[in-house]
């Protein structure tokens, strides 16, 4: 926990943001806690792993006697990574979903719904059938596992 946010080393790294102003006003006794903390708080958990990842690595430079960067850098740096890494991903629209609402067949008619699913994990597939009537009861049905058109079986 010192190491990583309490030590007075750091103070360059975590006051050089307004981010982490609650660093002097509130104590944690664990960097789980802490880490909770900034989880429920919506305080930039992702700038914040970074400059956790930062410190530790430049901890690391200097304990194994490698280069290493000024504390001054670490928090601007932290930000640059994060901004980089941000702009690389991709966005999270979806398209709207269309709402589909099921209708029945027309009298004296079948209606026959069918779908398909497939598990790349468990390298399986399989279909469904249901069988309906006008008034939407199931006549009939199947779930069967099958196998890949390209497998050796065909």
């Amino acid at each position: 926990m010192h190491v990583m946010w309490a030590c007075k080393d750091l103070d360059v790294v975590w006051e050089d943001s307004n981010q982490w102003g609650f660093r002097r006003s509130t104590s944690f006794l664990s960097f789980k806690e802490l880490l909770s903390w900034i989880l429920k708080n919506h305080q930039q958990p992702g700038l914040f792993a970074i400059t956790g990842w930062a410190i530790w690595n430049q901890r690391n430079q200097v304990r194994t006697h490698q280069p290493s960067c000024s504390p001054h850098l670490i928090a601007a740096s932290a930000k640059d990574q994060l901004a980089e890494f941000s702009s690389v991903q991709p966005a999270h629209n979806a398209p709207p979903r269309m709402q589909v609402r099921w209708q029945p067949p027309p009298q004296g008619t079948i209606k026959i719904n069918f779908d398909g699913a497939t598990s790349a994990k468990d390298q399986a597939l399989g279909i469904g059938v249901v069988l309906l009537d006008e008034n939407g009861s199931v006549l009939g049905s199947l779930a069967q596992p099958t196998t890949p058109l390209h497998s050796s079986n065909y």
